[in-house]
């Protein structure tokens, strides 16, 4: 369906990949299969009310980030105020998506990590404990794999993989060790950051023509 279309031309995840958080999202009643006629053999899934609660609080916390660079905007105030304010930004990114914007294809050092499951879920952490931490230059950080990895139903030896592989490919600058020293090179750090402030861009011009002409 569209979502496998459009993980392909993101080029974050296969069809089947796709398939299985579909499931579970199912199973955890974040999604169900909407009440429709036409072609039987296409398969038509709807957010549940659970879901879009998750999904409203994200776009929320979001617009909160943008508000920080761009306070007059207010879009947080806005999206809270107006209940159909988030879906019609969300549809206008996702057309945007659809239509070929390639949103991590700049950034090959970030998507050695969003390629892995729960891997931007570990390179978050990272960047921003190494930049806090660094006092003007990145530091190395210590991440509990194991505790880490369940919370984001992966294995211990899963993540282990990622950072020796990120090592390998030159986006760390020292061996992680087990995850005991995990040390981000500049241009890993960079690329994530830019990645950031394109996300955030993108999804501020969406606001803004969203609220312009309440489409």
């Amino acid at each position: 369906g569209n979502l496998q279309r459009l993980c392909l031309a993101q080029k974050v995840a296969s069809r089947g990949r796709v398939a299985v958080p579909m499931g579970l999202m199912a199973m955890g009643g974040y999604i169900a299969r909407a009440n429709e006629g036409g072609d039987g053999r296409v398969k038509r899934y709807e957010p549940t009310e659970k879901f879009v609660g998750v999904i409203e609080a994200w776009t929320n916390k979001l617009l909160q980030i943008v508000d920080v660079i761009r306070p007059a905007d207010r879009l947080a105030q806005h999206h809270r105020l107006d209940p159909l304010f988030g879906r019609r930004m969300r549809k206008r990114g996702t057309e945007v998506m659809l239509g070929g914007w390639r949103a991590l294809e700049p950034f090959p050092e970030v998507s050695h990590f969003i390629h892995s499951d729960a891997g931007w879920m570990l390179l978050l952490p990272v960047i921003a404990e190494s930049v806090r931490s660094g006092a003007g230059e990145l530091a190395p950080v210590t991440i509990n794999l194991a505790a880490h990895a369940k919370k984001f139903g992966v294995s211990r030896s899963h993540y282990r993989r990622l950072l020796e592989t990120a090592w390998q490919a030159g986006l760390l600058a020292q061996s992680p060790q087990n995850g005991s020293a995990i040390l981000p090179t500049h241009e890993l750090a960079a690329a994530f950051i830019t990645c950031m402030a394109s996300e955030l861009g993108h999804a501020h011009a969406w606001a803004i023509a969203t609220r312009a002409d309440g489409s």
